[in-house]
């Protein structure tokens, strides 16, 4: 057989041009919805109408008939014209670290608090070091020092004092103390003390006691209280100082969040525990400072994590869900 193409002119006519008032069907607006299902269309949009828990729609159909477009489609333009939901955070509980603390927070000031906190981490990474190697502080902690020093020299002095009254010499060397018995303002060796009249070696013997008394009460006594003065003023000093090295960035902070109580509670709660581990923002010093890995684990305290994340949504979310069983065998 022989097979040739139609011309235009031999098909059939099935609209008229005149008719339409578009160029091609590129000037048209898409077509939605779904033709022919004004009863399912209208049954879509009343149980999208129920604002409240417990209601359900069921949608059954034969398969190609456009049910899931059709749900689909509605429900996201329902929730387009919802309101956009907040924000989850979880941050570190600094009472207890087993137990995270949830923010609630608007659209996108989740991720706004996430960067913040990782700024200020780095922040105060420059600031607290730079605080603690100004020349006020080295000054004031010298001043600790020298207060602690003088009194020690003091308190040894006054002995001192006391046991030239009672004719006993006091040596230190090398951090042990010796009382020596003197007679006529020299030293007595044990055979020269043993040749004192029986009353001024008991004298003597009886001053060494009373000395060794005082010596004691300053050792075991007065030098560690004042050891442990001096730590809590060197503690309230490094507090001071790293308060004020946060306090600029955290007040800037605080402006930003002020609107939100729960994030304002949370910010308070870092400066406080800043302050209480201002020595993990510091430069390894000795020994015993932990190592780097473990100062950057440990500054993971301050992390917040982001859960949920819907600064870029507009409206509510639609979820899927797929139950679908797999075919029986």
């Amino acid at each position: 057989m022989d097979h040739r193409p139609l011309t235009p002119e031999q098909l059939p006519r099935c609209c008229v041009g005149a008719g339409f008032d578009f160029e091609t069907t590129d000037d048209l607006t898409p077509l939605t919805g779904m033709l022919g299902q004004d009863r399912a269309i209208d049954a879509i949009q009343f149980g999208l109408g129920m604002a409240h828990q417990g209601y359900n729609l069921f949608v059954l159909g034969p398969p190609g008939v456009g049910k899931f477009t059709a749900i689909s489609q509605y429900l996201s333009e329902a929730a387009r014209a919802g309101p956009v939901p907040g924000d989850w955070c979880y941050v570190n509980n600094f009472s207890d670290d087993a137990k995270p603390i949830l923010l609630a927070l608007p659209a996108g000031r989740g991720r706004a608090l996430r960067d913040d906190m990782g700024r200020l981490v780095e922040d105060l990474q420059t600031a607290i070091p730079q605080a603690f190697d100004s020349d006020q502080y080295k000054a004031r902690a010298q001043q600790i020092e020298a207060e602690f020093q003088a009194r020690q020299e003091r308190a040894f002095r006054e002995l001192q004092e006391a046991a030239a009254k009672e004719n006993i010499h006091v040596y230190q060397n090398a951090g042990d103390i010796t009382l020596v018995p003197m007679a006529e303002g020299e030293d007595l060796d044990p055979e020269a003390f043993q040749k004192l009249p029986p009353t001024q070696r008991e004298q003597l013997e009886a001053a060494v006691v009373r000395l060794r008394g005082q010596l004691q009460e300053i050792v075991q006594r007065k030098v560690p209280a004042w050891h442990k003065e001096a730590r809590d003023w060197f503690r309230a000093l490094n507090h001071e100082v790293t308060r004020e090295a946060v306090g600029l960035y955290m007040e800037s902070l605080s402006r930003r969040y002020a609107d939100l109580p729960q994030a304002l509670e949370y910010l308070d709660s870092v400066q406080r525990d800043v302050v209480a581990h201002a020595a993990l923002f510091r430069p390894a010093e000795g020994p015993q400072h932990p190592p780097a890995q473990v100062v950057d684990d440990a500054l993971h305290r301050y992390r917040v994590n982001l859960i949920l994340d819907h600064g870029q949504c507009i409206g509510r979310p639609v979820i899927y869900e797929d139950h679908r069983l797999p075919n029986a065998c």
